[in-house]
């Protein structure tokens, strides 16, 4: 595994049996090896770090684990893709007409690499939208979900406080996902008004978009809000386990294909 010394990945498999972890500097050419299968997450063609030296015999894969990894930007018209996820058609009309170039090599990259059998998605409605946006249709797409742990017997806890509730959340503070934990803390804190519960929502993570939390206004006589931040991976299980009742989880719906 490549990785800056800081980085995420290295911070949650240093130590893990079976993981070699590999230093990866801006600058320093790193040779991927024949037979060595190197996975990135997907982007467009031009985003290859240069660094990378591939030999002839070497595979490269490409996982999309983000429902915009292919999506070019269109700024300064559109400054957020969290308005593409509300207009769609939009958005695609827009990437035409000013992206052209640009969007016909992607469409072309990723029609390549899903014949060749080296692109993986990691949900249905992530293909859906990567279709809407660059108006392609990719054909029996590879799905490879995000593996995680999963206990044999669901756990059984009690509430940790009788007059009180606990809620967390768990995600960067980014771009679109922002939006829907402003409207999840809007929720709750009404909730906490009208039938006058005491709650406490803990919101695990941070991003470039943390200033859209502090101007809400949303605590208080019973609701507060707990910014815990980032919180190392190998602990993350045992804070919500000790910390949390309730745990708010981002859900995407996208609208099905429609023919251009």
């Amino acid at each position: 595994m490549l990785d800056y010394q800081d980085g995420y990945l290295r911070r949650s498999l240093t130590g893990t049996s079976g993981v070699l972890v590999e230093d990866f500097e801006d600058g320093r050419s790193v040779l991927i090896s024949e037979g060595d299968v190197l996975v990135l997450q997907a982007s467009s063609p031009s985003c290859l770090r240069r660094e990378f030296n591939f030999h002839k015999g070497a595979r490269l894969v490409f996982w999309q684990l983000h429902p915009f990894n292919f999506i070019p930007n269109v700024l300064p018209l559109v400054t957020t893709f969290a308005w593409a996820t509300q207009h769609p058609e939009i958005y695609r009309l827009l990437l035409t007409a000013f992206r052209s170039v640009k969007r016909r090599r992607v469409v072309e990259f990723v029609k390549l690499l899903n014949r060749k059998r080296a692109l993986f998605f990691y949900e249905q409605p992530s293909v859906r939208m990567t279709e809407q946006l660059l108006g392609c249709r990719i054909e029996d797409p590879i799905l490879l979900p995000v593996p995680v742990a999963a206990p044999g017997t669901p756990p059984r806890c009690a509430r940790l406080a009788q007059d009180s509730l606990q809620i967390a959340w768990v995600g960067r503070l980014y771009d679109f996902k922002i939006h829907i934990l402003a409207h999840t803390l809007r929720r709750f804190s009404d909730y906490a008004r009208q039938q006058q519960t005491s709650i406490t929502f803990h919101v695990i993570g941070d991003g470039p978009e943390r200033r859209r939390l502090d101007g809400l206004d949303l605590e208080h006589r019973f609701f507060k809000i707990q910014r815990v931040g980032d919180l190392d991976p190998k602990l993350l299980s045992g804070y919500l386990a000790s910390k949390a009742d309730l745990v708010a989880a981002m859900v995407w719906e996208f609208r099905p294909w429609k023919a251009l």
